[in-house]
């Protein structure tokens, strides 16, 4: 289980709960997209345990979802199971679910809500900074806005005064 410092919320999932949490997910999935936790067999006589932290999901034993970031948490609390988005490169990702006792489902909604202000506030700073008057933010918007612009001008005009300008230095 989760060392016990930081855990926001955590519960015990039974077979009972986890055959039916397989049961449904079956048939919320497109044939072969859906991998299970695996519990192991036989099912564990204690259940096994679930625990969201500040930093980390653990499921089990193991850490199931360690945060990367502060802001890369994607949860969705669905009316009996946890989902959450692995964000592993842009363009891709991998969706998880965690069944969830019915006895937690209020704190664990409770638990994702304040991941989502904290990613809204940390999204509002990221936001304010963008937006600042500075020189980065003024040149990144006028590369967003020009960008073949920006790769012509590089490989027409940059690259060949660097070339022209060690070639006069090593000629010397």
């Amino acid at each position: 289980m989760a060392k016990r410092k930081n855990i926001l919320v955590q519960w015990t999932i039974d077979e009972g709960c986890w055959r039916e949490f397989m049961a449904a997910s079956r048939s919320r999935q497109k044939p072969g997209s859906f991998v299970p936790i695996d519990p192991g067999q036989p099912f564990p006589a204690f259940g096994i345990d679930v625990a969201i932290r500040e930093d980390a999901v653990y499921v089990g034993k193991k850490c199931h979802f360690l945060y990367c970031l502060q802001s890369m948490r994607w949860m969705v609390v669905h009316e009996s199971w946890l989902e959450i988005t692995h964000i592993i490169n842009e363009g891709s990702n991998h969706v998880s679910m965690i069944p969830i006792a019915r006895e937690a489902i209020r704190d664990v909604k409770r638990v994702v809500d304040e991941f989502g202000a904290q990613d809204a506030e940390a999204m509002r700073i990221q936001n304010e900074k963008d937006d600042r008057p500075t020189f980065i933010n003024g040149l990144r918007r006028w590369v967003e806005a020009h960008t073949l612009i920006t790769i012509i001008g590089f490989f027409v005009v940059v690259l060949p005064l660097f070339v022209f300008a060690m070639a006069v230095l090593f000629l010397e």
